[in-house]
């Protein structure tokens, strides 16, 4: 019996700060941005497996009064530049900014972003 995700696109979610990129406390400039150097390779090999790549990434620095949510998008901009420039396409970057102890529609470990990425890119989430 064909499956009713058959022909969806598979996705891989990454968490942005530690994982991609240096973690540094409360990153708020992108001239801080400091890329792994496996990462650009390892994004491409997943791409050109066929993954959609998202970025999933609680930056609590936002309800905390550290910096503001278009300081957030100005470090994902040029990271998605710099990414980009490798030939590395990141489709969406899913930003949870609540305090932990805040109400959040998709802070980790909370899976709703990925099923808002399911819903607005069609995807597979049991083959993701």
């Amino acid at each position: 019996m064909p499956s009713q995700f058959a022909g969806m696109d598979r996705a891989i979610f990454l968490d942005r700060d530690g994982t991609l990129i240096v973690e540094k406390n409360y990153l708020r400039r992108p001239e801080d941005v400091m890329i792994f150097p496996a990462t650009p390779v390892g994004l491409q090999r997943l791409g050109h497996a066929g993954f959609k790549l998202f970025i999933v990434s609680n930056q609590s620095g936002v309800g905390r009064g550290y910096f503001t949510l278009a300081d957030v998008d100005r470090v994902n901009q040029h990271l998605c530049r710099e990414l980009a420039g490798g030939g590395v396409h990141i489709e969406k970057i899913y930003i949870a900014p609540e305090k932990p102890d805040e109400p959040s529609h998709g802070r980790k470990p909370s899976p709703q972003f990925l099923f808002d990425a399911r819903d607005e890119f069609g995807l597979d989430l049991a083959e993701s």
